[in-house]
């Protein structure tokens, strides 16, 4: 996390979550970039005419439960784009 946090190509490093741990959780993980246009994010999040960060944000706060569906739709819009 450190060297993350060193790197001048990471903006805005933010730590949800800080713990020790013995191993790596997520060992088969990779890092990735992914330059989507808004209108890919609106259809991904299930949130139609979302565009902009104010809509998206209108669209969540009128229903905060989408949220965790919204991740679940990204992280598989982002498996299938792999294929």
């Amino acid at each position: 996390m450190a060297s993350i946090a060193r790197d001048s190509r990471h903006k805005f490093v933010k730590v949800f979550y800080d713990a020790e741990v013995d191993e790596r959780v997520f060992e088969s993980w990779s890092m990735a970039y992914l330059n989507s246009t808004p209108e890919q994010m609106s259809i991904w999040a299930g949130l139609p005419d979302t565009t902009t960060v104010e809509k998206l944000l209108t669209g969540v706060k009128r229903n905060p439960d989408r949220v965790p569906l919204m991740l679940i739709s990204i992280l598989n819009a982002l498996i299938e784009q792999d294929e």
